[in-house]
């Protein structure tokens, strides 16, 4: 992810644009070569050395903040060795032990402490400093780096300006054109995964997607936003699409972030399918080995609701009778997507889905009383505690069903 500093945007009239840069330009192209070479025969050495190498590929570059852009992301994609070297703390203790005792000696000048020290380990000055802060980040060792082809970087680096700039964003709205099912079942597992919540109409056989930006919370603002931010490149999956959201990056003012499938962003990642959050996994298990009379599947499809409303759940739940009822989650950042939701079930009379409201929503008061306002709720609702519902309380729930 880039961070705010490194993304490139204009500002006029209200609108705030990310500037592209052109995947097939020859300068850039090369830029983008000279970076994951670098880092592709950095395994092995230190960060220290990679940072300036890249330092000559950024020098060299008319736009440096280009340059620095695509650094960042690589380093995004590179592991170094930060496990804590328990031999080396031991050692440093032992230095320091050492060099207590000598400073109680007066007439010792720097020059003469640092060599009595030095050697007492056998060493010169310069190499026990240099054990001495070994597991400094410049002195981090490369374990292993992702690379891409150059062109695939420049597209991610594409994604990364709006994405950065997403992460300012109050709301964004996402409008799919005649999408096929399989497809637009991909981008609600993506949704899903990134736990982010969303009000989905259809019309004409096009979907309206409407999904709480961070600026709209007033918690955990920055894991949500990252969580969205990350969500986007999923939408680069789709045939037609088109993105709106009011981003508020420079002072007070929001301006309006308009792109679509006709903008020079092209997917750069692939689809992960079988990516399932741990704690949906161990729910599921939980249930298959507690609740015998009911299956429980993760959703594949979307749920009709009321007023062109759908809802993607994160279960299916069905009774050995042939019974089916979803199963959809709320977690503490989906305050509004409750509400609206809660709002929508309320004049349904058979239940399309159970509900489940975390612990730390249900401390809000908007929350608290629309819930004991709620009839829907009172049947079909339930609170749960961390970050998956306890079997015993579904099976209670799905047994007052039957």
């Amino acid at each position: 992810m880039l961070t705010k500093k490194l993304l490139k945007y204009r500002i006029s009239r209200g609108k705030i644009s990310p500037q592209f840069v052109d995947p097939l330009d020859p300068d850039h192209l090369s830029a983008a070569s000279q970076f994951l070479k670098i880092f592709s025969k950095s395994i092995g050495l230190n960060r220290a050395h990679l940072t300036e190498a890249s330092k000559a590929v950024i020098e060299s570059q008319n736009d440096p903040l280009f340059a620095q852009g695509v650094e960042k992301l690589l380093l995004d994609r590179t592991k170094f060795d930060t496990s804590a070297n328990e031999e080396l703390i031991e050692f440093r203790h032992k230095i320091f032990s050492q060099a207590t005792k000598l400073l109680t000696l007066d007439s010792l000048d720097v020059d003469t402490f640092r060599h009595s020290l030095g050697s007492r380990f056998g060493s010169s000055p310069e190499e026990l400093s240099s054990k001495l802060y070994a597991d400094l980040p410049d002195r981090q060792r490369i374990l292993s780096f992702n690379s891409y082809s150059p062109e695939r970087l420049l597209h991610r680096y594409n994604c990364a300006q709006v994405q950065g700039l997403l992460i300012y964003c109050e709301k964004m709205k996402i409008i799919l054109k005649k999408p096929t099912p399989g497809k637009s079942r991909q981008l609600f597992k993506y949704l899903r995964f990134y736990q982010l919540l969303a009000n989905i109409h259809s019309k004409d056989a096009n979907l309206l997607i409407e999904v709480d930006g961070p600026l709209s919370l007033f918690e955990q603002t920055r894991k949500y936003g990252l969580n969205l931010a990350t969500f986007f490149p999923g939408i680069l999956h789709q045939e037609n699409w088109s993105v709106t959201a009011e981003v508020q990056i420079k002072g007070k003012r929001s301006q309006l972030l308009s792109i679509d499938h006709k903008s020079p962003l092209r997917p750069y990642s692939h689809h992960f399918n079988s990516y399932v959050p741990d704690e949906l996994t161990m729910f599921q298990s939980l249930f298959e080995k507690r609740i015998s009379a009911w299956t429980i599947k993760q959703a594949n499809g979307l749920i009709h609701l009321n007023n062109e409303q759908q809802c993607f759940p994160d279960f299916v739940l069905t009774h050995t009778s042939g019974q089916r009822i979803a199963l959809e989650l709320f977690h503490k950042w989906h305050e509004t997507p409750f509400l609206t939701r809660l709002k929508s079930l309320e004049s349904m009379h058979k239940p399309p889905l159970l509900i489940g409201v975390s612990s730390r929503l249900t401390k809000k008061p908007e929350v608290v009383n629309k819930i004991q306002a709620s009839k829907y709720y009172s049947k079909y609702g339930f609170e749960f505690f961390r970050e998956m519902p306890t079997i015993d309380v579904v099976e209670k729930l799905l047994q007052s069903l039957l």
